[in-house]
């Protein structure tokens, strides 16, 4: 094996954080004047001599990466692309189209094998570990297209699985969800060979559900987008150091943090109450202790009637948490592009309460990107559309998440890695953070002129168990800042 080959051999390794990794050091090869060229030659190679659907796509992403490293990169041609592509699927024209603004129309039927005949019989193997060897999701959304359409899409599904699993000669086993380790210490981005087997054959059905009019072929391409493990947009942001201003840990021994890191949090609000720095928090949420138990921080931004008192704040940080999502336009592999404006009243009506404004709403990708999965768990937020004048815009650079009105920076995003590792537990969070800034001046001018009032509503949330075999436990704590009168 040359040196150059030996990258491209970690992109079929299990973990997600390797495979990630090893795109990145691909990329730098790419743009590397002494060994671009061989690099790409061996990178074109090795596309196709891929099997499956989805390893042909992770192997543009390096691709992608390169641009990301270098704007002077440049892409192969779509005609280069697409001929090693043996194994077409829509997800790989998808990202042609973007790496290359190729037009090339999509012939769905060549995207999968063909319909089983009345004879076939699914291999109970396939249903049964479905959710093992993929997240549930998948299942859920094909038994969603099933109820709605009456197209068989789990027996369709199956049957390319049962395909591809002959032609390669695999015989189904359980042995690799071994590979990925206890619930205590997991692998938090696995994907086996088998993993992506199935995805793959989900990709040929997707296709195939097109060829039979059961689905669209823009909900074909927001599915498909699903199976990509990262975001090319968030994939250009360089997670940064922990924040000087943000609660600090501490080797003391407490028994119990929680009135240490409310005392940091009141600093906190004092500090950016004064606005020396320009700018405000309006969304937060990292890890602040680690030690026998754990604790993390969320912080929310809201804004309410002068007279509103927040009550049940278990549900203020629930909708927070869950419900307040918005999405960016184009539907593509990037996070960038516009944000439609939802006025203060959807918003105040989404939230259920009268009187209070989220001042921040979470931001999703159309992918999945299980690559970077603590960014999928910490979520990547923007300012509130309604404080702009227009629609908002979004771009990902290095430095974060930009948000803008018009020419006018209104929002900053940022998070951090500290103590990020490729296993965790799973019923923990990880070891990360993240925050949301905007320009104080901004705040300030839309409390005052809608006679509102800026607060946070914080929580710390307690991660602890009795025994180090046992799954932790979670307690809360949630308080409003300013305190009420």
């Amino acid at each position: 094996m040359s040196s150059l080959e030996f990258p491209l051999s970690r992109l079929t390794w299990p973990s997600g954080m390797v495979r990630e990794r090893a795109c990145v050091a691909i990329a730098r090869l790419l743009i590397d004047p002494t060994f671009g060229s061989e690099m790409s030659s061996h990178l074109l190679r090795w596309i196709g001599e891929q099997s499956l659907e989805t390893m042909q796509v992770v192997g543009l992403l390096p691709f992608f990466r390169a641009k990301i490293e270098s704007n002077e990169f440049q892409i192969p041609t779509a005609d280069q692309l697409t001929s090693i592509l043996h194994c077409p699927s829509i997800l790989s024209w998808i990202l042609v189209h973007e790496l290359t603004s190729h037009n090339q129309s999509i012939n769905w039927r060549r995207l999968y094998s063909k319909q089983p005949d009345s004879k076939f019989v699914s291999d109970p193997f396939f249903r049964e570990y479905s959710k093992s060897f993929l997240p549930p999701i998948y299942a859920i959304i094909a038994d969603k297209i099933e109820s709605e359409t009456g197209a068989e899409f789990t027996k369709q599904w199956s049957f390319e699985w049962q395909s591809i699993c002959e032609e390669l000669g695999k015989k189904p086993s359980t042995e690799p969800l071994h590979f990925r380790g206890r619930e205590d210490c997991a692998i938090m981005a696995f994907d086996s060979e088998l993993s992506e087997v199935y995805r793959s054959a989900y990709l040929r059905v997707l296709a195939w559900a097109v060829d039979v009019c059961a689905i669209s072929e823009d909900y074909a391409r927001v599915l498909a987008l699903k199976t990509l493990p990262i975001d090319t947009g968030l994939w250009q942001i360089r997670p940064s150091s922990k924040p000087d201003s943000w609660p600090e840990d501490s080797p003391s021994e407490i028994n119990d943090w929680t009135d240490q890191i409310w005392l940091s949090v009141s600093k906190l609000w004092d500090t950016q109450k004064e606005g020396m720095s320009g700018w405000r928090i309006l969304q937060a949420g990292g890890r602040v202790h680690e030690g026998a138990d754990l604790y993390d921080l969320d912080i929310f931004g809201v804004f309410k009637r002068g007279n509103t008192t927040l009550r049940e704040l278990s549900q203020l940080v629930k909708f927070y948490r869950y419900a307040n999502k918005i999405k960016a336009y184009p539907v593509t592999s990037k996070l960038s592009g516009q944000i439609g404006n939802p006025d203060a009243e959807t918003l105040e009506s989404n939230l259920n309460s009268s009187g209070i404004l989220p001042a921040a709403c979470k931001i999703e990708s159309w992918t999945i990107p299980r690559w970077q999965y603590w960014r999928g768990y910490r979520g990547v937020w923007i300012t509130a559309p309604y404080l702009g004048a227009a629609p908002i815009s979004i771009r990902c650079c290095e430095d974060g998440l930009i948000i803008r009105d018009r020419d006018v920076i209104i929002g900053k995003w940022r998070d951090w890695t500290t103590r990020l590792t490729e296993k965790a537990s799973t019923s923990l969070s990880p070891s990360t953070g993240q925050y949301l800034i905007a320009p104080l001046d901004k705040i300030s001018s839309y409390a005052e002129n809608n006679d509102l009032v800026f607060s946070w509503i914080c929580c710390i949330t307690k991660f602890h168990h009795e025994h180090f075999y046992e799954q932790y436990k979670t307690t809360m704590d949630i308080r409003e800042f300013p305190h009420p009168e």
